[in-house]
């Protein structure tokens, strides 16, 4: 059974070394240094992390603010900070706007985290799970995430598919990140977005979608500076143009 993977921030190396030894046995246990580092994984790696655990006290950007950054980009993403001081105001303020799960004093007791980091996982997983049950649609997920890109600049890459035939998401998303978003514009086309991604890097999920369906005709669309009125009505353009008008040849 493949251990789900776990991320962990802390400036300190050896604090690191320790969490390492205590959670890798059940864990697949990613490290970041610090909460920039921390960041590019999030959004270049490719790797899905249900669960971020962090240091406070970090320079340049301290716990609090790096899971505030987390929940707006990756607002699946669940949060555990641990910290050696009493920073009360910026931790109550983190714990009230949902930024994080829990939180230790930096003098826990192995076992207290052990069981935080794997209610912290249960936690997760039924977010996913009551999400799946209130029956969003793919078209739905798609405004959402193009909605969240715009306001906060974020990078992204659309890639148009025009099928050969019925329109097929379930094939596409073993070869997508669980960042990524991918639905039916119409009965013969899909959009997939590449979510935190340079348009530069998006060769390899291209040449995946490729393989996964190598009678698809794939397009990309390069975000806008100026995005339209509302995703819905971007949304809505797509279905509506064609193929050719809205696509440009791969790099």
């Amino acid at each position: 059974m493949k251990k789900p993977n776990l991320l962990l921030v802390d400036d300190d190396a050896s604090m690191l070394a320790s969490l390492l030894d205590l959670l890798e046995e059940d864990y697949t246990v990613y490290t970041a240094e610090n909460g920039e580092r921390a960041l590019d994984l999030l959004r270049t790696s490719g790797v899905d992390f249900p669960v971020v655990v962090s240091d406070q006290s970090m320079p340049r950007l301290p716990g609090h603010e790096l899971f505030r950054i987390i929940h707006t980009e990756f607002p699946d993403t669940v949060g555990i900070l641990f910290t050696g001081f009493p920073e009360v105001e910026s931790l109550i303020q983190a714990v009230n706007e949902g930024h994080i799960y829990g939180c230790l004093r930096k003098d826990f007791k192995a076992q207290d985290l052990v069981q935080l980091v794997n209610r912290a996982y249960s936690w997760q997983e039924s977010l996913r799970s009551l999400k799946a049950q209130a029956g969003v649609g793919a078209t739905e997920l798609l405004e959402q995430e193009l909605q969240r890109a715009w306001r906060y600049g974020l990078e992204y890459v659309g890639v148009l598919i025009d099928w050969s035939g019925p329109a097929s998401t379930e094939q596409l998303k073993p070869r997508l990140r669980k960042t990524d978003v991918v639905g039916n514009l119409n009965e013969s086309r899909s959009l997939v977005l590449l979510t935190h991604t340079p348009l530069e890097k998006a060769r390899p999920a291209l040449e995946r979608l490729l393989a996964t369906c190598p009678e698809c005709q794939l397009g990309i669309l390069k975000p806008s500076n100026e995005p339209p009125n509302s995703a819905e009505a971007y949304l809505l353009s797509l279905s509506q143009e064609t193929f050719q008008e809205v696509t440009q040849p791969l790099p």
